[in-house]
């Protein structure tokens, strides 16, 4: 399976509408719109997983978490 994303040097200078977060709304917003014919962009942060890529465990997944409390943070700046 191919994924979704592009790299940043892909990305074109112009687009009709950006949206920004891919959670059901986000992915709902873009998706409409792209049906309407609108050039979109969908920001988001993270990392894409393909089916058979996600973590198996939870020392796994961890490392692609991010906790927060007050200032500290600790784990993947992407999670």
């Amino acid at each position: 399976m191919k994924k979704l994303s592009r790299p940043f040097p892909e990305i074109k200078t112009h687009y009709d509408v950006v949206v920004i977060g891919s959670g059901y709304g986000g992915s709902i917003a873009a998706s409409r719109m792209a049906r309407c014919g609108q050039k979109v962009c969908l920001l988001e942060k993270g990392k894409e997983f393909l089916p058979g890529e996600f973590p198996g465990n939870l020392r796994e997944a961890a490392k692609q978490m991010q906790f927060n409390k007050g200032t500290l943070e600790a784990g993947s700046e992407n999670g």
